[in-house]
């Protein structure tokens, strides 16, 4: 039941890609996290879908959509000799070649395709984990965190064993891609010792009660009893959503909705890759509903047209009462609790250096 549980509550963290497979509390840092059963409306704050009979207002300016779908390509993300910077944080620049090798590390532990019609997305994306690394590495120096070389082999055991490589077979297989092992090595050590900072900070401040715990449990006994649809969403109002079937075509080849979600969807949800986590039942108007309840999951769905929007849907897990569900123990709960309060205090901490950081875009 507790396997059954940590599935079905599971959420990432602040860790990329590379660090969900470590397991980072042998080491000093926070265990993979979890929130409570299914999310509620209060974790939704920008939710996107609105409740029935509300409207839908567009957050965004329209992006232009794909005109074709075209095959992979073998695309490279900068020419050759084409070194630039791309930001500059803080006082500290992130070029061409730092993106390019981040874009690798992505590809490497995502399997995305890298295409023309990925390449601008996969950029963006790992711009921003190298602007967040910047910013998290100064918060980590300041605060004089350190990892030694002994916990990052570890933890790169640990990834290898995950990943189902011999020992040094990482590195075997970064070389090979012609991935920089540092750069590896480096958002490894960033992430393990910003979540550390972030349980150290967590614990210290806050304090979760025997009233809390119980409360979590009763609720959790609730949400076992009715169905629950965790959805993502893509929102292109019916104006701009000529190449719409273009879009569902090239996000079904690609396999990343999220990142397809983040560059054109026109809701607030595409800061969040189109999630809008855990719904109950009744929470969609009718005709989404009605559409994700014959969904399996993994599906990506066709343009749904609802008011003044279309909508694509991913059904990204589902859960059916069977009668068998077992009470989660106080303890797991506890640990639930905790983590999901370090999710939390994580995002507003970053986001709030972020606000601060001077963070300059060259063209």
């Amino acid at each position: 039941m507790r396997k059954l549980f940590l599935v079905m509550c599971s959420v990432v963290f602040a860790f990329p890609a590379l660090a969900q497979f470590i397991d980072v509390e042998k080491i000093g840092a926070p265990a993979a996290s979890h929130s409570i059963m299914f999310q509620s409306n209060e974790q939704q704050e920008q939710e996107a879908i609105p409740v029935k009979k509300q409207k839908i207002q567009p957050q965004r300016k329209p992006r232009v959509l794909p005109t074709k779908s075209a095959e992979p390509l073998n695309v490279r993300l900068f020419k050759s000799g084409d070194a630039k910077i791309m930001a500059v944080v803080n006082g500290e620049a992130i070029s061409s070649s730092d993106v390019d090798s981040y874009a690798k590390l992505f590809i490497f532990n995502t399997g995305v395709p890298l295409n023309n019609k990925t390449k601008p997305m996969i950029i963006n994306r790992v711009l921003k984990t190298a602007i967040d690394e910047k910013i998290k590495d100064a918060e980590i120096k300041k605060n004089n965190l350190t990892l030694s070389d002994k916990e990052l082999n570890e933890a790169i055991s640990q990834y290898e064993k995950a990943r189902g490589l011999s020992r040094g077979g990482l590195m075997k297989a970064l070389n090979k891609r012609k991935i920089n092992p540092e750069i590896f090595k480096q958002q490894m050590k960033t992430e393990i010792l910003w979540a550390r900072l972030m349980r150290r900070k967590v614990l210290a401040d806050s304090y979760i009660t025997q009233r809390e715990i119980e409360d979590a449990i009763m609720r959790s006994k609730e949400d076992m009893k009715s169905p629950k649809y965790n959805v993502s969403e893509i929102v292109i109002p019916v104006k701009n959503a000529k190449n719409i079937d273009v879009l569902v075509d090239n996000i079904r080849r690609d396999g990343i909705f999220n990142m397809y979600a983040a560059q054109f969807s026109q809701s607030p949800s595409s800061a969040n890759g189109g999630s809008l986590g855990w719904l109950k039942e009744g929470q969609l108007p009718s005709p989404l509903e009605a559409k994700v309840k014959k969904m399996k999951v993994g599906q990506v769905s066709a343009p749904i047209k609802y008011e003044n929007n279309y909508y694509i849907l991913k059904l990204d897990d589902k859960f059916i009462p069977n009668g068998k569900a077992k009470e989660i123990s106080y303890d797991d709960m506890k640990n639930v609790l905790e983590t999901e309060r370090l999710e939390s205090f994580s995002s507003k901490y970053l986001q709030n250096l972020r606000q601060k950081s001077i963070i300059e875009f060259k063209n």
